[in-house]
């Protein structure tokens, strides 16, 4: 959510509670904060009649022996020196309550944005046509004791002193105009938003093109960020979507830009999708998806831990968009990413839909066998059965690879590591994607030849 409630301000409660008699509740600075802490933060299991778990305990009277009096005194001091302990870890951990430290120009609007172990606080502008921008003094932290950057932004751009820095701590202060230098060298430059809504329409400014970001809301939160920057061949409009900007290259499409030269000036259209609205005025279209080009690479593997000596594995192999394509899709068992023995290597082809696995012999691989065949490759490790399956889904290859472990010699925790050959020869690997145990067998197996069982370990699920 963009509005966030602002947390409960700092400072210690000084009110006590009744308590039942004979019961007696320390209430020093720090033990009021841990019990915050605790009737927030979780239970300690412990509960007693005043109802703050270890910090109630009998009074003691006066008549008591000494000695009573210095274990009490113990007890104390040992008490105090856990809570400052327990304190310390929990604002160095993240439990630290964040207190405001910006202020707002009037008319705008305070944002406090969480993620992760970061923040962000800043002011927005609220604009007509559900646009806003920033507006107002501007801090973000990658963790609470550790500052990102602080300055000031105007109509949605940086202006004057920023400290920036980076996540290894290097930092650097830096001034930001309110014009360019090249946008000053253009005559049609205005020192405002080249983008208003207006009467029901979206006026574009693309002769002064002015340095901006602007955010597009739907429900009141960010569906959509554009990015203004003029350039040499004109003014650029960049579009990512809100999902793009959270998940970054998980999508291919990365949004779309425009670049629309200074002398188009003014122009006004119902909606701010310039890759459509242009071709309706007659404009030529001067925009264009943004494709993040990748090459193949290997995903995950379903199930990724278990326990048993015969399992199906489907795993995941991503095609990429550069044209290049998968020649082969392995699946490794082994103790370790250095082990070049005692491991299981299996193999599909693709191209071919063939089956391979690793032989004793380094380097060399038994097979082929075809997918969905009644036939099975072995060594002295596992057997890659023949009612394994592939086939390419979208951009992602999916491959069953159904296998059964030999309990005598294989038996014991093993990594799993996901690896490709592409066509271009080039290998990609994945690193640990899991862990499989393989169960020993009782002493009767190892009386029996392996493999003893050849079957299908299960039947295979159809692919999608």
């Amino acid at each position: 959510m963009l509005m966030t409630k602002q947390l409960p301000s700092g400072g210690n409660s000084t009110s006590i509670k009744q308590h039942p008699p004979r019961c007696h509740v320390e209430r020093s600075e720090t033990s009021a904060v841990a019990s915050r802490y605790f009737r927030f933060g979780g239970d300690s299991g412990v509960t007693s009649q005043c109802g703050y778990s270890w910090w109630c305990h009998k009074v003691i009277s006066p008549m008591t022996l000494p000695i009573k009096r210095v274990k009490f005194r113990r007890l104390a001091l040992i008490r105090a020196l856990f809570v400052f302990v327990l304190l310390t870890s929990i604002v160095h951990g993240g439990f630290a309550q964040w207190a405001k430290t910006i202020d707002c120009p009037s008319g705008r609007v305070y944002r406090d944005i969480r993620k992760d172990a970061g923040r962000s606080e800043y002011c927005d502008h609220m604009l007509p046509g559900s646009l806003q921008v920033k507006d107002g003094p501007s801090r973000f932290w990658f963790s609470s004791d550790f500052e990102g950057g602080a300055g000031k932004y105007n109509e949605g751009r940086e202006v004057g002193r920023w400290k920036e820095c980076n996540r290894f701590g290097s930092c650097e202060q830096k001034n930001y105009p309110e014009l360019d230098p090249d946008e000053l060298q253009r005559p049609n430059i205005k020192p405002s938003i080249p983008l208003e809504y207006i009467q029901g329409k979206y006026v574009f400014d693309f002769a002064s093109c002015r340095r901006t970001k602007i955010t597009y809301t739907e429900n009141g939160e960010p569906a959509l960020e554009l990015n203004i920057n003029p350039g040499p061949d004109g003014c650029l409009y960049a579009y990512s979507a809100e999902n793009e900007i959270e998940h970054g290259m998980e999508s291919r499409d990365l949004g779309h830009h425009c670049i629309i030269p200074f002398q188009v000036g003014q122009k006004a259209f119902d909606s701010l999708d310039l890759m459509s609205e242009l071709p309706k005025v007659g404009l030529p279209q001067y925009c264009k998806h943004d494709i993040l080009i990748t090459g193949p690479g290997p995903v995950d593997v379903e199930p990724s831990n278990g326990k048993s000596s015969a399992q199906i594995f489907t795993a995941k192999y991503d095609n990429g968009n550069n044209g290049t394509g998968i020649a082969q899709a392995r699946m490794h068992f082994q103790k370790d990413a250095a082990s070049r023995s005692d491991r299981c290597v299996v193999r599909f082809d693709p191209t071919t839909r063939n089956l391979y696995l690793l032989s004793d012999q380094p380097g060399k691989y038994l097979g082929p066998i075809a997918v969905g065949s009644d036939d099975s490759l072995w060594n002295n490790e596992c057997l890659l059965s023949g009612c394994s399956n592939g086939r390419l889904s979208g951009t992602t290859l999916i491959v069953q690879f159904a296998i059964r472990f030999n309990p005598v010699q294989f038996a014991g925790p093993h990594h799993m590591y996901l690896e490709l050959i592409d066509a271009q020869r080039h290998s990609e690997a994945a690193g640990d994607v899991g862990e499989w145990t393989v169960p020993t067998e009782e002493a009767e197996a190892h009386l029996t030849a392996w493999p003893s069982n050849r079957t299908c370990p299960a039947t295979p699920s159809p692919l999608h």
